[in-house]
């Protein structure tokens, strides 16, 4: 009870605006991003938190801060997607204004003063975004070429639906401060995961809304790794390329001016294939005019398993990924007062009846063929004649070219064969000398084994030699001794007769 007086108490010296914080994942980041709107200078209503079924400590960080802030309202649920959990807290909030704050992003102290100050004094109005500063996952200030580069592109062209089809610098949902009619006039966000914001952008200019953009930095866009926009840049691109197509689509059907005519078509064709999003722009344009109906969406385009099909075999296998896929069958948390609207309101304007009975013939299948291909081409011929002639001038360099190549691999390929025949030649030389040196070396082996048995025999015959001149000289000896015995004997005789 003391929890609702003071909330009430807060309502009363608060801005008529609700902020709605979807909460996914970002425990070092959502205590920073919630004190950056309870330090805003005109403070909200209130601040709408919803924890995305998140698996780390997200929501016991919002948890303990709405315990000391009656502003903060906060529950969780299990994981359904970023476009659905703003949805949740759009259909939650009590507020003439709405604006969104991501997890991760921060409000300059001045954001919602000058955004409701604008919106208040242009009734016309419907949605105000601002410039962004870009912060890295320490809070140190960053730039951003892409953005740069866009928002230089969106200065010369001057038209924010061009520019949004170039690419969208008014980056992210954050950047979003409406008012709350508008979700009941053309829906909510659709069923998209990485395109939702430029959708609800496109559709707000598709449907006739006025934008402002203030040139002031009154967004943080924080740039870390887990980043939505460096998840999966292939899936990306799918889904920007539709919700490009279904802009293109909406237009010749709504209102009037240069937006509407078919020159602004060519612009638009003329910028997808300048990202190369041509094919899939126009395989999503003829999906929407075969099943074209009140309820179609980029979302439900894109959950079509035959438009996905068709995609992979327009981009490449590699190039779409399959459809992602949510908890549906989870619970709405307890306090959704009334049930979900429906994601894509269609614009029913006022149009005269003589454009209701030219559109309607049109409709009909020969006509709308007819028509098509007359629409498209008014656009296109200039172009594809200017592409035609300068085939023409690059086909005679390009068969010379080819000729040339030819000869050079015919050229290439004669003295690969030469290479291949000398080498053949000196490997041959080389297994030849190698056997001759086998050959040599084994005859020296030879020479020498005889040589050293030669020199064996030699020792033994001078030691044979030796020992025989020693017995000899031993015989000569023992011979010389008897002889002089025999003369001693003798002589006595002698001297006795």
């Amino acid at each position: 009870m003391a929890r609702e007086l003071a909330r009430a108490a807060c309502d009363q010296s608060m801005a008529d605006v609700s902020v709605v914080i979807p909460v996914y994942n970002h425990d070092r980041f959502v205590g920073a991003a919630i004190e950056s709107v309870l330090s805003q200078t005109m403070r909200p209503r209130e601040i709408i938190c919803i924890d995305d079924g998140s698996t780390d400590s997200s929501a016991q960080v919002v948890e303990a801060m709405a315990a000391h802030h009656p502003a903060v309202r906060f529950w969780s649920r299990s994981n359904q997607g970023a476009h659905r959990t703003i949805n949740e807290g759009i259909r939650e909030a009590r507020s003439r204004y709405l604006a969104v704050l991501n997890s991760d992003d921060l409000y300059h102290p001045e954001r919602l003063r000058r955004c409701l100050a604008v919106l208040e004094e242009d009734p016309g109005l419907t949605v105000v975004a601002t410039g962004i500063s870009f912060v890295d996952e320490n809070d140190n200030a960053i730039s951003y070429p892409w953005y740069e580069e866009t928002c230089a592109f969106s200065e010369k062209i001057g038209d924010l639906g061009l520019a949004l089809v170039n690419g969208n610098f008014l980056m992210t949902t954050s950047n979003l401060v409406a008012r709350r009619a508008v979700f009941d006039e053309i829906g909510a966000f659709d069923d998209l995961r990485y395109a939702h914001d430029l959708d609800f952008f496109l559709r707000l200019l598709a449907h006739e809304k006025r934008v402002a953009v203030l040139p002031e930095e009154l967004l943080t866009y924080r740039v870390h790794g887990s980043n939505t926009i460096y998840e999966a840049p292939r899936e990306m691109r799918l889904e920007t390329a539709v919700v490009i197509a279904f802009f293109a689509r909406r237009l010749p059907s709504v209102g009037e001016g240069p937006a509407h005519e078919p020159a602004y078509l060519s612009q638009i064709l003329e910028i997808a294939e300048r990202h190369r999003l041509t094919r899939l722009v126009t395989l999503a344009l003829l999906y929407a005019g075969d099943h074209g109906t009140s309820e179609l969406s980029p979302g439900s385009c894109l959950n079509d398993p035959t438009f996905r099909l068709a995609a992979s075999y327009c981009a490449g296998p590699a190039d779409v990924a399959a459809p992602q896929t949510v908890d549906a069958g989870s619970a709405a948390p307890a306090g959704v007062s009334d049930a979900e609207r429906p994601m894509y309101n269609p614009r029913t304007p006022t149009i005269p009846i003589w454009r209701q009975l030219i559109d309607r013939i049109l409709r009909r299948p020969l006509f709308r063929r007819f028509f098509s291909s007359v629409r498209w081409r008014s656009g296109l011929d200039a172009e594809l004649q200017e592409l035609r002639d300068q085939l023409a001038q690059v086909s005679p360099a390009l068969d010379g070219t080819r000729a040339r190549a030819a000869e050079a691999d015919a050229t290439f390929a004669g003295k690969i064969r030469q290479i291949a025949h000398e080498l053949a030649t000196v490997s041959s030389a080389y297994r030849d000398l190698v056997a001759r040196a086998a050959a040599v070396e084994s005859r020296v082996t030879a020479l020498e084994s005889s040589v050293a048995a030669s020199g064996s025999r030699a020792a033994a015959s001078e030691t044979e030699q030796a020992d025989a001149d020693r017995a000899n000289a031993q015989t000569s000896q023992r011979v010389g001794t008897r002889a002089a015995s025999g003369r001693e004997v003798s002589s006595p005789s002698k001297a006795a007769r």
